[in-house]
């Protein structure tokens, strides 16, 4: 490994005290929409003992990572391994969302019932009955669609993981500048307005297209199997383009949380505007310093106009990853529509204008 410091960590103890430095190299890190972010990095063996200060171990301090153009990352040691012949120790870390594995949610005998977004709230004032919780800002939506959920001394993490998959909706932690921790529940990560553009070959390194029809459904029967609301009729939901153009494609989803006969209505009709499509990601390597990536986060759209297969994309970005060893930044999209005729196309590697999208 070369010696030559390339990133700057800043190490704090847990609540960020005592501030220190550690310089790194070979470092990639992540962020991704419902997912936990991670960062990986190496240092002298040294240097890492230095940065423990007086802490038994580096294993839990906290890490904040700047990227200028990806931003803020905000994390936790979780592993740290030392090569001796090397001289090396290699740090795995993982967001500080993660801490929420580690939060216990009450055991309640009574279910309880509102939207998905107000029972991610409830399970994070639950945890927090033992000690304040580090999260800053927490912001829900709250949808129409009621979920009942039995807490049982799930962890947070959990509770909103269970959620993500019943509910479709999706979170993402993030820092400010300023140390803010936040957590979003939104239904939909993101703004609508398209704030960059990216093209085969302008500014582009390299990137894949992935389709598929494996998880394709256009004709969908959705059952309530929450033994409380056994009663709830049935609703069958099915997509006729979709049926001309692959075949109908029928399965059968069953719905733990739902409580009314509008909420599974709601549920399945979302679900099968989801399903009934190819899906269709995006991987685009872009060089880490492109100005464009100054305003590409998760939930941001971007156009992407790719000549190997005659498309122009509108995307929604889902995750990023920045690989440090060789300068580039990926970006994991998936398409939210495709244009036949599209009316805009990249002028340059620079562009981001929205108009026509």
């Amino acid at each position: 490994m070369s010696q030559q410091s390339l990133e700057r960590l800043s190490v704090y103890d847990p609540e960020f005290t005592n501030h220190r430095v550690l310089d790194v190299s070979q470092l990639t890190v992540s962020w991704a929409i419902s997912e936990v972010g991670r960062l990986q990095a190496t240092a002298p063996s040294p240097k890492v003992l230095e940065a423990t200060d007086a802490a038994p171990s580096i294993l839990g301090r906290w890490i904040v990572y700047n990227h200028p153009t990806g931003g803020y990352w905000s994390g936790y040691v979780e592993d740290a391994n030392a090569n001796l012949e090397t001289g090396v120790t290699t740090l795995s870390c993982v967001s500080l969302v993660n801490l929420l594995q580690y939060r216990r949610t009450p055991i309640k005998a009574q279910e309880q019932q509102m939207s998905a977004g107000g029972l991610v709230m409830q399970a994070i004032r639950d945890s927090a009955q033992d000690d304040q919780i580090w999260l800053s800002q927490v912001s829900v939506d709250d949808s129409e669609t009621l979920l009942s959920y039995q807490s049982d001394g799930d962890s947070v993490l959990d509770v909103m993981d269970s959620l993500v998959n019943e509910s479709g909706e999706e979170w993402l932690a993030s820092v400010n500048s300023d140390g803010t921790q936040i957590l979003q529940w939104r239904q939909r990560v993101g703004k609508p307005t398209v704030v960059a553009q990216f093209a085969e070959g302008v500014g582009v390194l390299g990137g894949t297209v992935q389709q598929s029809i494996s998880r394709l459904i256009n004709d969908l029967l959705a059952v309530s199997e929450n033994d409380q609301y056994t009663g709830i009729t049935d609703t069958l939901v099915t997509d006729r383009v979709s049926i001309l153009a692959y075949g109908r494609r029928q399965q059968t989803r069953r719905y733990l949380s739902i409580t009314s006969p509008a909420s599974l209505r709601s549920a399945s009709t979302r679900d099968l505007a989801t399903s009934a499509a190819p899906t269709k990601l995006i991987t685009l390597q872009i060089p880490h310093l492109d100005s464009r990536l100054d305003v590409v986060r998760e939930g941001s759209r971007v156009a992407v106009s790719l000549a190997s297969v005659n498309g122009l994309f509108r995307c929604r970005v889902i995750g990023r990853s920045y690989v440090m060893n060789n300068g580039t930044c990926t970006l994991l999209l998936e398409t939210e529509s495709e244009y036949d005729h599209p009316s805009l196309y990249l002028i340059g590697a620079g562009s981001a204008t929205t108009g026509g999208l």
